[in-house]
């Protein structure tokens, strides 16, 4: 949940579908769907920076993927195997 409490992401998985979670936003003010994004593989961790508003998900594969919250752009990745 953003600190003034406006979205909040979630990882999402569809019961009977085989293909990886996805990330939704939901806008909490008017309470619809704000965006969504289908990572290749599962999201394993997930967070929204207050700095700069930005959605930042682990991935099993071990890449880190950041999008920008407001425009919904993706922004970077990393890839840090552990």
């Amino acid at each position: 949940i953003t600190y003034e409490g406006s979205y909040v992401a979630v990882v999402a998985k569809e019961i009977l579908e085989p293909s990886p979670n996805f990330i939704v936003v939901y806008d909490l003010q008017s309470g619809t769907l704000f965006k969504k994004w289908k990572p290749t593989c599962n999201s394993v961790s997930l967070t929204i920076s207050q700095k700069n508003m930005c959605v930042i998900a682990g991935l099993e594969d071990a890449q880190i993927l950041i999008w920008d919250l407001v425009t919904g752009i993706y922004l970077k990745n990393y890839y840090t195997p552990v």
